[in-house]
């Protein structure tokens, strides 16, 4: 394990070198065929790997030479705590702090060969979206695997690239038990007034109508011009690859257990952009009305990049989930 972890390592470096740098200010999608297509396919399958650890290992870092070294970045795991974790440091600690404390003695991020892998780039920003397989063996020698989706960001850092943001999740069942943690009373940084208003605008649209409705009010937010994937919280476990497929979900999938969802930004908002493209993460209390008008609320994590065209910022990919942790 240790050995072909090394390899990995040396063979990143190579890797990270070879995407050049661009200035265009289109947002492109990276099509199978390109070289930045294949270059972050490749990245993205050995950084998964690396994440893997036997009963044998004692040190858990080796997937860190993927990461950004500014301690401030979020990254999600699809468990608590709902904040995620802050700079590799913390993200790290996750194995030790979590999955083993958990009984999972042995683990392993698997990719999914099923096409899913998608990618887009804006001049030194690539954000990429894929599913996998969590696989863990635990104490008693039991073994599990778990599907999962996940969003990366990728930026330029040292000449190299490295991931700034990913966001993991499972689907849940809004009918069910939900995570769920107490209101967080520190209030929000106010750094970008912009997005603040933007998101807490976009996100009060969904208390405005029955789920199937919905939809059409969400759409001034969202950009029209790029194929866009939209995680939730809810089926289908891959999203939704256009906006009728969005819209479509809300009818044949939410409708069919909830009468009204209801999200409320938890103030703590925050922004990282460069240049015309921008991404926000952000936590919500999110509430389903459900059919027998009883309710069911969770906390949820809200990743979303923004475009800027024609002076005007739009939703380039959304990924809301809720954390695991409920039944």
């Amino acid at each position: 394990m240790r050995d072909s972890i090394k390899g990995l390592i040396v063979s990143v470096f190579l890797l990270l070198a070879i995407i050049k740098p661009v200035l265009s200010e289109e947002v492109r999608v990276l099509k199978e065929g390109s070289e930045d297509y294949q270059t972050i396919l490749k990245m993205t399958k050995a950084y998964y790997a690396a994440w893997s650890y036997s009963q044998k290992d004692t040190v858990y870092d080796q997937a860190g030479v993927y990461y950004s070294t500014s301690p401030n970045n979020v990254y999600w795991d699809p468990l608590p705590p709902l904040g995620g974790h802050r700079g590799w440091g913390d993200y790290k600690d996750v194995i030790e702090n979590v999955w083993l404390p958990a009984g999972m003695v042995a683990a392993g991020i698997l990719f999914s060969h099923d096409g899913s892998f998608q990618a887009w780039r804006y001049a030194d920003v690539i954000w990429t979206t894929a599913n996998c397989i969590v696989h863990g063996q635990y104490k008693g020698g039991i073994s599990r695997t778990m599907p999962c989706r996940g969003t990366q960001v990728w930026t330029i850092e040292g000449g190299k690239w490295v991931i700034s943001h990913e966001h993991f999740s499972a689907t849940v069942n809004p009918s069910g038990k939900l995570f769920k943690v107490a209101e967080d009373k520190k209030q929000r940084s106010d750094s970008n007034a912009e997005f603040n208003k933007l998101s807490d605008a976009l996100v009060s649209e969904w208390s405005k109508g029955i789920p199937s409705t919905v939809g059409d009010k969400l759409s001034k937010y969202y950009s029209n011009e790029l194929p866009i994937r939209v995680y939730m919280p809810w089926a289908p476990h891959d999203g939704f690859q256009t906006w009728s497929q969005f819209e479509q979900g809300l009818s044949e999938y939410v409708s069919l257990t909830s009468n009204k969802i209801e999200m409320t930004p938890r103030g703590d908002l925050e922004v990282t952009k460069q240049g015309d493209i921008a991404w926000t993460t952000g936590t919500l209390n999110i509430d389903f009305q459900q059919l027998d008008n009883t309710h069911v609320s969770g906390s949820g994590r809200q990743t979303l990049i923004w475009i800027k065209k024609n002076d005007k910022w739009l939703v380039a990919h959304e990924h809301l989930s809720i954390p695991m942790g409920g039944e």
